[in-house]
C-alpha cells in the first residue's frame, strides 16, 4: 500500500471498572514502532489527560507481526470505565489530536 506507518486503534475492556488509561503494543523493543507508540501515548496523555499505561511488546498479534512498516496497536481507553468511555464518545477530537501530536513528535 505504500504506507509509512500502521496504527490500529482500539478500545480496551476490563472486569475492573476502575481500569483507565491508554496503552499501546508493538511487535518488538527496541524498534521504530515501539518509539512511535511511546510518542503517541505521550500525545494522548497530554490531550486527553488519561493515564499513560505504557508500551508493551506483543509478538502474537497478527497486525504487528505481519505488517511491513512500523505497526502500533493503540488502546485509546477503557470502554468499561464510565469516564474513559464518555471521553471517547464525547471528545474523539482529543484522541485524534493526541495521536497526531505523537506522530509529529516521532517524525520530527
Amino acid at each position: 500500500m505504500g504506507a509509512d506507518y500502521f496504527i490500529s486503534l482500539h478500545t480496551n475492556a476490563s472486569s475492573l471498572p476502575a481500569a483507565t488509561g491508554s496503552e499501546a503494543f508493538a511487535y518488538s523493543s527496541p524498534s521504530a514502532a515501539f518509539s512511535l507508540g511511546e510518542d503517541i501515548l505521550e500525545g494522548l496523555n497530554r490531550t486527553t489527560g488519561l493515564k499513560n499505561r505504557g508500551m508493551k511488546v506483543r509478538t502474537n498479534l497478527y497486525v504487528l507481526r505481519r505488517t511491513q512498516m512500523p505497526a502500533v496497536l493503540v488502546e485509546l481507553g477503557f470502554i468499561t470505565n464510565a469516564a474513559d468511555a464518555a471521553l471517547m464518545s464525547n471528545r474523539p477530537d482529543l484522541f485524534a489530536q493526541g495521536i497526531y501530536q505523537g506522530i509529529v513528535e516521532y517524525t520530527t
